[in-house]
């Protein structure tokens, strides 16, 4: 029964969601196979955050393909996420940024020069640092990308380097870790976190409550801190495909 019960809760996930009255909804991008293990891992802030913001706030983790339609549709109330989302032209402005334990990386298999050749990169747009970092480094190599391969999770870009179908992915350091035997791994320095958006039509004062109530968790592992200049952030439309 424990097992149909978990089954019934994460798979309401996979569909895109409408903002019901009054509803506080946070919305979190994953890939499909991580969508309990990013539940779980936020859980105690939801938790935290429900009992300062009431039993109207709720977590809800999404595979990307329904996260990116419900967040253009406006359905969440917050949404935390790498700042690639800003790309998808949602209602939301950012309102803090969470400091990541992520670092961006470069994977490929044969020589460097050989995988910029092309540059068809694949990547997961919401990676923990999506793929804004690695691009602005090849950038500043003056190797721009010419175009991005989306694929549905960072297992997925890995895979696709190490098949032979993309000479280059934008990764996390820690997911390309494990492949580390098999292939190539460059970190690049970039910006580090994601960003916490607020739907733009929410009050002030609810706005300035949220950002109080996750400035406040005393709990490990969440830091957040003023977003500053995100604006650099829209450079990088010129990388989709």
């Amino acid at each position: 029964m424990k097992k149909w019960g978990l089954l019934l809760l994460f798979s309401g996930f996979f569909l895109p969601r409408v903002l019901l009255a009054a509803e506080l909804l946070w919305g979190v991008p994953t890939s499909p196979s991580k969508v309990k293990e990013t539940y779980l891992q936020l859980k105690p802030l939801a938790d935290y955050l429900s009992k300062k913001m009431g039993p109207s706030f709720r977590l809800e983790p999404l595979p990307w393909k329904a996260f990116e339609s419900s967040f253009r549709q406006g359905a969440f109330s917050l949404v935390l996420a790498s700042p690639g989302v800003l790309l998808l032209k949602g209602p939301y402005e950012p309102l803090l940024v969470l400091k990541s334990r992520h670092t961006p990386a470069l994977i490929f298999r044969g020589p460097l020069e050989e995988a910029l050749k092309g540059r068809m990169v694949a990547v997961w747009p919401y990676a923990y640092e999506g793929y804004l970092a690695q691009a602005a480094y090849l950038a500043r190599q003056g190797r721009p990308p010419s175009g991005v391969l989306f694929l549905g999770g960072e297992d997925l870009v890995i895979f696709a380097v190490l098949n032979g179908k993309a000479a280059l992915g934008m990764v996390s350091f820690e997911a390309a870790r494990p492949y580390a035997s098999r292939l190539k791994v460059v970190k690049v320095a970039g910006p580090a976190g994601w960003l916490l958006l607020v739907q733009r039509g929410l009050s002030p004062a609810l706005k300035d409550r949220l950002k109080k109530a996750f400035l406040s968790y005393p709990g490990k592992g969440f830091v957040f801190s003023e977003p500053g200049d995100y604006q650099r952030f829209f450079s990088f439309k010129k990388y989709l495909p």
